[in-house]
């Protein structure tokens, strides 16, 4: 991936970046990345397993101490403009997730590797 292609949130990494994996480039994406890429699955293709990971994104947050409920964090995401959207998952997710690779396996119900 190009540089000038990478978007940077103030004072965080690429939420995807391309690395090298036995010799061929792949893409990888950080745990805020996944988050990020359900949200656009959902609202750009309206991808149901998308919707239900951002279900449970905002089920882990309610339970990590996130006010508003998880059906009220949902509601409130589904609100957003799309900048607005990557605001709030890259701000929530910086507050309440300590454990990204535990996040991603209880929204997607698959481990991390």
């Amino acid at each position: 991936m190009k540089e000038e292609k990478i978007v940077y949130f103030p004072h965080r990494k690429p939420d995807a970046q391309e690395v090298m994996l036995d010799g061929r480039p792949e893409l990888m994406f950080t745990a805020c990345g996944v988050m990020l890429l359900c949200f656009f699955a959902w609202r750009d293709d309206g991808n149901q397993k998308a919707h239900d990971g951002l279900r449970r994104y905002c089920e882990y947050l309610a339970a990590h101490g996130c006010p508003g409920g998880a059906s009220g964090l949902l509601e409130e995401l589904k609100a957003l403009d799309d900048e607005a959207a990557k605001a709030w998952i890259r701000r929530t997710f910086d507050r309440y997730v300590q454990d990204g690779p535990a996040l991603v396996e209880y929204a997607l119900g698959t481990p991390v590797v």
